[in-house]
């Protein structure tokens, strides 16, 4: 069970470490997310982090989000990428959407990057499948194993 206090812990310890932070404008919201060293996790390349008081109501509470909800993204992640998959993480944190289903709405969003939409679609590709791998066999991933599997199909599809 994650709690408030434990969401402010963790902020806490990611400010105390100086991790840089930048704002996402999401559903009315203003969230104040971190970069994080990409050493942090070095066997998922271009990884979020997100952690979500499980007793948040985005509806009620949307002024308060940032003692809720705590997003982070790897430093390797291309600065005008990291909105994009923060807010995925947003989406399929807070409103409980399935990992396919953000990624659906992430793929159409991802036509505001221009010339840049092929290479974002492909490092988020790549994620999945590197996800899908990384989570296989560790307890806990079984139910999301098939969702990472069919956002990596949405993203191919997409790249085609």
């Amino acid at each position: 069970m994650v709690t408030q206090l434990a969401v402010g812990q963790q902020r806490k310890r990611f400010e105390s470490a100086g991790y840089p932070t930048f704002p996402v404008k999401f559903e009315g919201a203003v969230a104040h997310c971190f970069v994080l060293p990409s050493s942090l996790k070095p066997e998922l390349p271009n990884f979020a982090f997100q952690m979500v008081d499980d007793n948040f109501d985005f509806d009620t509470q949307h002024d308060r989000i940032n003692e809720h909800v705590l997003i982070g993204v790897a430093d390797s992640i291309p600065e005008e990428f990291r909105n994009l998959v923060t807010c995925h993480e947003l989406y399929e944190y807070i409103f409980k959407m399935t990992c396919p289903e953000v990624s659906k709405r992430e793929i159409d969003l991802s036509s505001t990057l221009g010339g840049r939409q092929r290479e974002y679609l492909t490092m988020r590709r790549d994620f999945f499948g590197i996800l899908e791998a990384f989570a296989r066999g560790k307890p806990g991933y079984e139910q999301k194993l098939p969702e990472f599997r069919e956002s990596y199909e949405l993203f191919q599809q997409a790249l085609s």
